[in-house]
């Protein structure tokens, strides 16, 4: 996923993340690479053509950006791909931005001129701001571990949210139903189908229909590459793809039971954080990032005007 745990937000260096990854033709970025995935409405992604608006932050006038929060990119064609932010000065002054180079499928090896990769454009702030997420992510595992001396004013913490197949995404040759096991489905919670418009499709059956692969009259069809079911009632959800034989030979279809809503006691499975644990490792948080951060600012920065290569695979 991009970003890995932070996900597509201001702060983290994707520069350094994409360092060394493989990126071919015909890759999903979402799901056979990694995850675009961020809070709808909080972000967003323009894919840019050109180096220099890249560089600077300007997506053109035209441009129409990506918003669902879970976006589907594929890497259709052997050349440089930029991504930025458009909201607000996300790009310019959090470094939400993303560049890869895609080369054609077959080979496994970097070339040996690849350009190394600089920290050009950074700025103090892009320091401190990676700084302060990666506190952030650190100090809130710790504060779970708190909260288990606390038995009142608990907030519950715990993802609505199942990307099904997680960085798989919705394709063929998983199997769905081990990928669901170990997992608990409440009333309120959102299935996320992700794939490539056009390979796959969603339908939404009945028992009947699932085991025989065959949707019936009157299915509920959802084929975005990016489809959002909310589990409203308690009782079995049966999915399949209709594409071909994508359910019957390659297993592609997924039955979940769902259970009542979370009571107002927390669930054992989930992390629990009390309100004032949460709030005492708040304060000694920030005085670790405030130490931290000073410490950054004397960190030396490299000159601007370096182009930043990401990632390369050599041509077949």
């Amino acid at each position: 996923m991009a970003g890995d745990d932070m996900g597509w937000t201001v702060g983290p260096d994707y520069q350094a993340w994409a360092r060394g990854k493989v990126f071919r033709i015909g890759d999903l970025l979402e799901c056979s690479k990694y995850l675009i995935r961020y809070p709808k409405g909080a972000y967003n992604v323009h894919q840019v053509d050109e180096l220099a608006a890249f560089v600077q932050c300007a997506p053109l006038s035209t441009s129409v950006p990506l918003t669902s929060g879970n976006d589907v990119i594929a890497l259709n064609k052997t050349r440089d791909n930029y991504f930025i932010c458009g909201i607000g000065s996300h790009c310019a002054t959090g470094n939400l931005k993303l560049m890869i180079t895609v080369f054609p499928q077959g080979s496994t090896t970097l070339p040996n001129n690849t350009p190394q990769f600089s920290a050009a454009g950074f700025t103090r702030f892009d320091y401190l701001a990676w700084t302060i997420a990666a506190c952030a992510v650190a100090t809130s595992a710790m504060a779970v571990d708190l909260a288990k001396d606390h038995d009142k004013d608990w907030f519950i913490a715990r993802d609505l949210d199942f990307v099904v197949g997680d960085d798989k995404c919705w394709t063929i040759g998983l199997d769905y139903q081990a990928w669901a096991k170990p997992k608990e489905f409440h009333v309120g919670d959102r299935l996320v189908f992700n794939y490539l418009n056009g390979e796959h499709s969603v339908y939404q059956v009945k028992e009947t229909a699932f085991k025989q692969c065959v949707p019936s009259a009157g299915s509920t069809t959802l084929t975005t590459g990016n489809d959002i079911v909310t589990l409203t009632a308690m009782r079995t959800y049966f999915f399949l793809c209709s594409i071909g034989q994508h359910c019957k030979a390659e297993n592609q279809k997924l039955a979940i039971t769902v259970l009542p809503g979370v009571p107002g006691s927390p669930p054992s499975n989930i992390h629990i954080i009390s309100a004032a644990s949460f709030a005492r490792f708040n304060y000694l948080a920030w005085m670790i990032v405030a130490c931290i951060a000073f410490k950054m600012i004397r960190v030396p920065i490299r000159p601007h005007g370096v182009r930043e290569i990401l990632s390369h695979v050599e041509p077949a």
